[in-house]
């Protein structure tokens, strides 16, 4: 969204400032990423700004702000990470990049802030309009009608590193195809989430409702991580494609 701002084929103009919120353990190519990035917009003179809440692999197991980890209670434990680790700190920096306090009165003049939110038409089922009154949202990706698959391909034409796509080694989120390609490439990495989910298989800290769930999983499938096929559930994912459809006009999200 962002180079694409920069190289002039997307006209939303430039932002102030990017925010970028550290979980504190991402990808290490996440990371190689996030720096190259930070040199290439800081080039162009736009600030990137680091905020964190804390490491997740420490806190992401706690009540009131622990992963979205799989039960065998039936579902999810509610997710709160994003809040925790994301929302709020970039709210808080936002504020003080104005010059105001992360939290205090007096507050930022209602639409003071845009917000861009890189989503792809892929994720159209994503958008949001909540938050603080001085905040609004906008998906420039979205409204042009710009998907994944698009992005991608532009940065090979641009000649830059292509992202890898983002996500805390922890996610219960993560799809078998990724589970696969991180134990293929990055055995240490996947180490370190094995180790992560079997730590935290009967943690007390990680409540639901107010009592204690009887075992914990990252992968949905409620066995430990180092047990899965994933070869096997890859495969299943390729068989049994899901899809996102959305239709966008110009001038829909004015």
């Amino acid at each position: 969204m962002i180079v694409a701002a920069i190289k002039g084929e997307l006209s939303i103009g430039l932002p102030d400032a990017i925010i970028h919120c550290d979980t504190q353990w991402e990808r290490k190519a996440s990371i190689e990423i996030k720096k190259y990035y930070t040199v290439w917009f800081e080039s162009h003179g736009i600030p990137v700004i680091d905020t964190t809440a804390g490491n997740i692999k420490q806190l992401g197991a706690e009540e009131h702000i622990h992963i979205p980890f799989f039960t065998q209670d039936g579902g999810p434990l509610q997710r709160q990470c994003t809040r925790h680790f994301k929302i709020d700190p970039a709210k808080k920096s936002m504020r003080e990049f104005a010059g105001y306090h992360p939290s205090k009165p007096p507050h930022p003049k209602p639409g003071q802030f845009i917000n861009w939110l890189g989503y792809s038409a892929d994720e159209f089922g994503r958008m949001r309009n909540d938050g603080p009154k001085y905040q609004k949202k906008v998906y420039p990706l979205i409204k042009h009608g710009i998907h994944r698959w698009e992005s991608i391909a532009a940065f090979d034409r641009w000649e830059l590193p292509t992202p890898v796509r983002s996500a805390c080694l922890c996610c219960p989120y993560r799809k078998a195809s990724e589970w696969l390609e991180l134990k293929q490439q990055s055995p240490q990495e996947f180490r370190e989430a094995v180790e992560f989910d079997k730590a935290n298989r009967h943690n007390p800290l990680a409540e639901s409702g107010g009592s204690t769930t009887s075992a914990l999983y990252i992968w949905n499938g409620l066995i430990p991580l180092d047990e899965v096929d994933f070869e096997a559930e890859a495969k299943k994912e390729r068989e049994n494609p899901q899809y996102v459809i959305a239709a966008c006009f110009e001038g829909c999200f004015t």
